[in-house]
């Protein structure tokens, strides 16, 4: 048949269905003419790139750390934008009607007597032991034969300036997470400016 909007002809072919032919090309011919090689060598390359996404999280390789890194700093550029979710992150709980000064208790009189690093591991003499206590917001230096605890420091700061909201002149107790607790030697006491 001729199709009078365009100069191409249908022909009905037994068997094969309808083709286009004259000036169009027939979908076997573009089929005919596509480079296969190169679309198996597309889908390979997908393919390979699929295998190393996944060998890269199950293996931790390069660039694992990478996606790792770029993802912790974002979330630290989130919480600068948030004042309030610094704090937070920093602090177990608030409390106005506890004074906001660090408390410390000793319990023997075997407790050291150095300069701390509040950022735990043993002391120079290894019969004492530093240990942190994140969620309570307490450190402990404890005798290592005995396992008895020598003194506890539990972490408390004045937060009221680092409130967005509400009275900065009135102090505000802030239980901060222990990290950690290390002892200073004395050279490090001395490069630090802490001691003459």
């Amino acid at each position: 048949r001729r199709c009078n909007s365009c100069d191409m002809h249908l022909v009905y072919r037994r068997g094969s269905g309808i083709g286009k032919v004259g000036k169009g090309r027939s979908i076997i011919s573009r089929l005919a003419a596509i480079d296969w090689s190169l679309v198996a060598f597309v889908f390979a390359l997908c393919g390979l790139t699929f295998a190393y996404g996944v060998a890269t999280m199950a293996l931790k390789i390069f660039p694992y750390q990478l996606f790792v890194d770029a993802k912790a700093a974002a979330q630290s550029l989130r919480l600068m934008e948030d004042e309030n979710a610094g704090l937070g992150m920093l602090v177990n709980k608030v409390d106005d009607r506890v004074k906001p000064v660090p408390v410390v208790k000793t319990f023997d009189a075997a407790a050291g007597n150095e300069l701390l690093l509040v950022t735990g591991g043993p002391a120079q003499d290894a019969k004492r032991l530093m240990v942190s206590s994140k969620d309570e917001s307490r450190d402990f230096e404890i005798d290592i034969a005995s396992g008895k605890p020598l003194w506890s420091m539990t972490h408390i700061q004045d937060v009221a300036p680092f409130q967005p909201n509400g009275d900065k002149a009135k102090p505000l107790a802030g239980f901060f997470k222990a990290y950690g607790t290390y002892y200073v030697s004395p050279q490090q006491a001395l490069a630090l400016g802490l001691i003459n």
